[in-house]
């Protein structure tokens, strides 16, 4: 039941910031189609596969590390058992990777330490604060999918369904 209801709210935010969703069935480990007009002659459509992870905030780490999806943007909601303070992340694959390294070295740090004395150098705390260049907020999806779509390293367009 999270995972819809993180699905629905990603699905919201989407199309409220102008981008078109798709729901493709039976598609392995792709959750959701975000696409926009493409101005390009060589794209009639172009769309971004995202695979969404929705946690509630006590299990941010665990859901993070789990989570996994080469070659889709990761879209994680968190704190989806409180729809006030849920927040909605989105990643490339190398950018989850930067994230995940990030948490580790903390949880390595904090372990080598013992207690950090500081509250902010928490392995917690220093998670939340690798995500939150990460944060959607209302006018970045569309920035984030055309920017994804504009790298010419990766090939997301399609000419036929």
């Amino acid at each position: 039941m999270l995972d819809l209801v993180g699905l629905a709210r990603l699905m919201n935010e989407l199309l409220e910031d102008g981008v078109n969703v798709a729901l493709p069935r039976g598609a392995c480990e792709i959750d959701m189609l975000a696409y926009v007009d493409s101005r390009t002659a060589a794209c009639t459509i172009a769309s971004v596969p995202i695979k969404v992870t929705s946690c509630r905030s006590d299990a941010l780490a665990s859901n993070l590390e789990a989570a996994r999806a080469p070659g889709l943007l990761i879209a994680l909601v968190w704190g989806i058992s409180n729809s006030e303070h849920a927040r909605t992340f989105a990643f490339t694959p190398a950018e989850l990777t930067v994230v995940k390294m990030i948490a580790i070295i903390g949880r390595t740090s904090a372990a080598r330490s013992g207690e950090p004395a500081d509250p902010a150098c928490t392995p917690e705390a220093v998670l939340q604060n690798a995500l939150e260049p990460f944060a959607m907020s209302p006018g970045k999806w569309r920035k984030k999918i055309v920017a994804i779509l504009e790298d010419k390293s990766i090939s997301y367009c399609s000419n036929r369904f």
